[in-house]
């Protein structure tokens, strides 16, 4: 008898041009790869401009921990549950990153890779990841490629890509990257995969020209946001749909038992055992997730993924504690033995109820107000600390006419807090800036805080270590 594991890896693809044709893609504005994926032209935006939006769902989950939550899992299979109901639906995911260790001798630490005297950023968190992401279309493309900052003069004066003539260049480079890739769930529905900006140093969200494509060909759309609600889900909100035009009817926010006991100190090797105290000593993140998705005005349904070591107290407990905290709907999801089609009525339903979604700040706030707001509203902070270089470098980008854009917060992904050793919901603490450094293609500003580098390294074991192919060409080690 074949595993489960042996099952997901030979599931039956179909061909891309049939996946393409159900989702109402002409032949015309699909360009093949193969013959199960393939890119889309943007041409599709324009024959579709007149056709109303979908509903937009945004998954997002409470602080990550080394117990998994399992995000992405439950916006596929939640995806494949709203298919399994009738619904018409496409999921929008960012492309994974394979992002280098470059060799350059380190100055010591290791908690964020090592700290490097010099300016590399990894891909994923590249300006030019960003001005991919953010990009309309291809002449917005060009025009946000050609105002990247690159350099200063002696007298400070910005040096941008136009300025050294190699815009142009670039966006011949990427002329076919700004184009979706469509590729398909194993159960044989639409996925758009685009651009893959970090959750933690970038923007954390796939691009707008796939979120577009997909709210006109579908009734609903689901897409992710990186890490926890106060990093990906925050710069969905705050840029991602203030740059694209669009909002959200609901969020889905991902815990487990595992990972919330392992917030309220549970030690990872105990974890599988019975705990409602830690369990309740832990519930104050979900919480406080609970009330950043509400702080944006949306629904929020909680979904519970779940572990064959849950036992039904700690379930029941969760669901209790979810609801205490706010959370509209609170679903078990049990997608990879029963399907998701209790999330994905959950999910449907919460789509219906009104929603008064709206940015945390308005257009034209200034840097420090949008990063105080943030601080203290999302993060749980008493205030912000500027440090020096901090404090010139927010002059700086008022002088250079940067002072009104939004801000990209870069910070760890571990905690609420800009301190990975502070879990749970940190109180009583005040958030270190340390620098802010102008993504004027992209169109906003990286806000620096604590000690987070923007070149990480790997882990010693990177997922990609794990894929191979077997003897007769399968691809092994993706699920």
């Amino acid at each position: 008898m074949k595993s489960g594991l042996e099952i997901a890896q030979e599931a039956v693809l179909r061909p891309i041009t049939e996946v393409a044709a159900d989702a109402g893609i002409l032949e015309a504005e699909l360009e093949q790869y193969g013959r199960f994926k393939g890119k889309i032209s943007l041409s599709i935006l324009e024959r579709l401009a007149d056709r109303p939006d979908g509903k937009l769902v945004i998954t997002t989950a409470i602080t990550p921990t080394k117990a998994g939550e399992g995000k992405t899992t439950t916006s596929i299979s939640l995806a494949q549950g709203m298919g399994k109901i009738g619904k018409d639906v496409m999921l929008c995911l960012r492309e994974p990153s394979m992002g280098p260790v470059f060799g350059v001798v380190g100055l010591g630490g290791k908690a964020h890779g090592v700290p490097r005297e010099n300016q590399f950023v990894i891909v994923a968190a590249s300006e030019i990841m960003a001005v991919l992401a953010l990009a309309s279309d291809l002449a917005d493309l060009r025009t946000r490629l050609g105002r990247v900052v690159v350099a200063s003069t002696f007298d400070g004066t910005p040096v941008t890509a136009d300025d050294l003539r190699v815009a142009g260049a670039m966006a011949v480079v990427m002329k076919e990257a700004i184009k979706p890739n469509l590729v398909q769930t194993l159960e044989g529905q639409p996925a758009l995969i685009h651009a893959g900006p970090f959750g933690n140093i970038a923007h954390a969200n796939n691009s707008i020209i796939e979120d577009r494509i997909a709210l006109k060909l579908a009734d609903y759309v689901v897409t992710e946001a990186g890490f926890a609600s106060d990093l990906g889900f925050q710069k969905f909100c705050d840029i991602v749909c203030r740059f694209g035009g669009f909002a959200p009817s609901a969020g889905v926010l991902v815990t487990t038992v595992r990972a919330t006991k392992s917030h309220g100190g549970m030690p990872f090797d105990q974890l599988g055992n019975e705990d409602v105290d830690a369990l309740r000593q832990g519930i104050d993140n979900l919480g406080a997730h609970i009330g950043i998705v509400r702080e944006y005005g949306l629904p929020c349904v909680v979904s519970i993924n779940n572990f064959p070591t849950d036992t039904e107290k700690e379930i029941e407990a969760i669901r209790e504690l979810a609801g205490e905290a706010g959370a509209e709907t609170v679903v078990v999801n049990r997608a990879f033995a029963e399907g998701a089609t209790d999330l994905a009525e959950a999910v449907v339903a919460a789509c219906e109820r009104p929603s008064s979604f709206h940015q945390l700040t308005p257009d034209g706030t200034p840097l420090k107000e949008q990063i105080e707001a943030i601080a203290t509203k999302i993060y749980g902070a008493d205030g912000v600390d500027y440090q020096a270089q901090a404090e010139k470098d927010i002059a700086r980008m008022e002088q250079l006419g940067f002072g009104e854009m939004p801000v990209c917060m870069a910070k760890t992904h571990l905690s609420l807090s800009h301190d990975p050793l502070l879990l749970n919901r940190p109180t009583g603490y005040r958030l270190p800036v340390r620098g802010v450094v102008p993504s004027a293609g992209a169109g906003f500003v990286v806000v620096l805080c604590g000690d987070m580098q923007r070149m990480p390294g790997l882990g010693k074991t990177p997922a990609f270590m794990q894929v191979d192919l077997d003897p007769d060409g399968r691809t092994l080690g993706l699920f």
